[in-house]
């Protein structure tokens, strides 16, 4: 907002960078969640396991990494709700 009309292209572009960055950053993490999260179900030797995912798409990333290393059925009961 404090971007002179003579910068406002330079700022958008810096700004949707940014914005690459950060979508790059949380997609890491949340790999590495998913991954941890994959370790526990994996550790608890449960069949049944309430796993915590913050949105659907996290299941298409915690799912196979379970599926990889499971001995037995798994069955991953996914709650969005905190």
């Amino acid at each position: 907002m404090s971007t002179t009309p003579e910068e406002v292209v330079a700022a958008a572009s810096d700004l949707l960078a940014k914005d690459e960055a950060l979508k790059k950053q949380l997609k890491a993490a949340t790999k590495a969640l998913m991954a941890q999260q994959a370790a526990q179900v994996l550790a608890s030797g449960q069949q049944v396991n309430e796993v915590h995912i913050e949105s659907a798409g996290d299941i298409s990333v915690l799912a196979p990494l379970v599926l990889k290393g499971a001995s037995e059925e798994t069955l991953l009961w996914a709650n969005t709700s905190p």
